[in-house]
């Protein structure tokens, strides 16, 4: 079952795709230079958020 982190995170994602961030830095970022730390910034979490390695964040 996926945190509420994750699904914050997945927000962002959607959010980052669309091109409709809310962190203003991320206004006009092109498709392929988002990153897991860019998706855990833009969802309100340090860069290092997400990691492969944890459980919960394992699909």
């Amino acid at each position: 079952m996926a945190s509420d982190g994750v699904k914050a995170c997945v927000e962002a994602f959607e959010r980052l795709k669309a091109g409709k961030p809310h962190v203003a830095a991320h206004v006009g970022l092109d498709g392929t230079k988002i990153t897991a730390g860019i998706v855990s910034f833009e969802a309100g979490f340090d860069r290092g958020y997400l990691k492969r390695k944890r459980p919960s964040h394992q699909a």
